[in-house]
């Protein structure tokens, strides 16, 4: 094992500043011993975008950060912008996943690769996650003490018959129910630890998903080569989960998860399932909402990537 080990942190800015700079600071107050840690934010712009003040305002107020402008290739893209980056021009041992609306744990670095030593750096790693004090989607229904406390995170489980992917704990207050160091079936892009020996044998982020199931997909493909995730529960991040696509049931999350369900189906379920799927596809062409409907005409011509809205 190196005297130093290389870390390398991905993280997406999208006309979102503060939580980016508040994710930033998050990281300078990380616990590093042993560590070197250099940041990468990909600062997604759109094609309309006249003047990129977050990147100038990001590079002068973080003079140690890489900031790289991208076109918006959404969060595959994105990703994989930062982390082809990485592997170019730092040479890490390991790439960090984070979602840019996240605060990091002072020993998240620590307690992720050190997990990562006792499985011989294979596989993925990815701590507990909580809302962001006063951010659960239910904030009401919980104590001031409970809040900050909210499950969003503690592990992943996919529902093969019906096809859905969920998050272990979501919205229990933690009580220490989920403190075992165990495999879970899926990881979030939300944080994710990924050994570079691991990252090289599983690939990219697959750029047709575009947004949302990406990381799903990337899970699944580590299973299919023998790779386990361990959820790590002595890691912490509070999420914000900030929604900046328009968040749950939005026309951009409904097109996306919907043709994105499809295609992940299609090509991991078993063949019972995908006549499930398609039975259900067909009801949504004739009867779904239009964002539906575009998605699963948009899946069954093989448009992937960016949506291009046309109804």
């Amino acid at each position: 094992m190196p005297e130093v080990e290389r870390v390398s942190v991905i993280l997406l800015n999208y006309h979102a500043y503060q939580d980016t700079t508040e994710c930033l600071l998050s990281i300078k107050k990380a616990r590093k011993h042993g560590l070197a840690i250099q940041t990468i934010v990909v600062d997604v712009r759109n094609k309309e975008d006249v003047e990129d003040q977050d990147a100038q305002k990001l590079s002068k107020n973080f003079p140690e950060v890489t900031v790289l402008p991208s076109e918006n290739k959404g969060y595959t893209g994105g990703n994989n912008v930062g982390i082809q980056h990485a592997l170019e021009h730092t040479n890490p041992d390991y790439i960090l996943l984070l979602n840019n609306d996240t605060r990091i744990h002072p020993n998240l670095f620590e307690e992720l690769i050190k997990t990562a030593h006792t499985h011989k750096n294979q596989g993925f790693f990815v701590p507990k996650i909580y809302f962001e004090k006063g951010k659960e989607f239910h904030s009401g229904d919980y104590t001031e003490e409970e809040r900050g406390k909210v499950l969003w995170y503690a592990g992943g489980f996919v529902d093969w018959k019906n096809m859905y992917a969920w998050h272990r704990g979501v919205d229990e207050v933690d009580h220490g129910q989920f403190d075992t160091e165990e495999t879970t079936q899926f990881a979030t892009g939300c944080c994710l630890l990924i050994p570079v020996q691991t990252l090289r044998s599983v690939g990219l982020f697959n750029k047709k998903y575009f947004l949302y199931l990406e990381d799903l997909e990337l899970s699944q493909r580590l299973h299919k080569k023998g790779g386990k995730i361990w959820y790590v529960p002595t890691a912490v991040v509070w999420h914000k989960n900030a929604g900046s696509t328009g968040g749950s049931g939005s026309q951009t999350h409904v097109y996306y998860s919907t043709r994105n369900r499809l295609l992940f189906g299609m090509t991991y379920a078993p063949l019972r399932v995908k006549f499930a799927l398609l039975k259900e596809a067909m009801g949504k062409l004739f009867h779904g909402k239009s964002e539906e409907k575009e998605a699963v005409r948009d899946f069954l011509i093989g448009k992937f990537g960016a949506r291009t809205h046309t109804i």
